[in-house]
């Protein structure tokens, strides 16, 4: 599946193991050196052939994630915990996987919310 992200295109392949998403994924710019800044919105998506990879090593990016949707409920969040820990034993001598707070992907700025709980 391919579809248009912002000034990139990514090329992502979505499995599912269990609880577990795991994604196959590389971004793509336009060929012009348009990629960054875009004056006029597509009004298609450009093929592959028209794209260079962002990142020139041609390297994929794979990301392994439970979703839990209630985060007040601990015994949900240790066992999407255990299925990630159980994925990335099955994966060693594959991949070697790092488990990541979930903070990480906050996108609130961390000095603005330090700041507001110091008030």
């Amino acid at each position: 599946m391919c579809r248009f992200r912002s000034e990139r295109i990514q090329e992502a392949y979505t499995f599912y193991r269990d609880n577990v998403t795991v994604t196959l994924s590389r971004d793509f710019v336009r060929a012009n050196g348009e990629g960054g800044k875009q004056a006029k919105v597509l009004k298609s998506l450009p093929t592959l052939d028209e794209c260079v990879l962002f990142d020139e090593s041609n390297q994929w990016l794979l990301r392994a994630s439970v979703e839990v949707t209630e985060e007040k409920a601990g015994p949900l969040m240790q066992r999407g915990t255990e299925e990630l820990v159980r994925l990335k034993k099955d994966l060693v001598g594959f991949h070697e996987l790092a488990l990541l707070d979930r903070d990480v992907f906050d996108t609130r700025v961390r000095a603005f919310l330090d700041n507001a709980r110091r008030r």
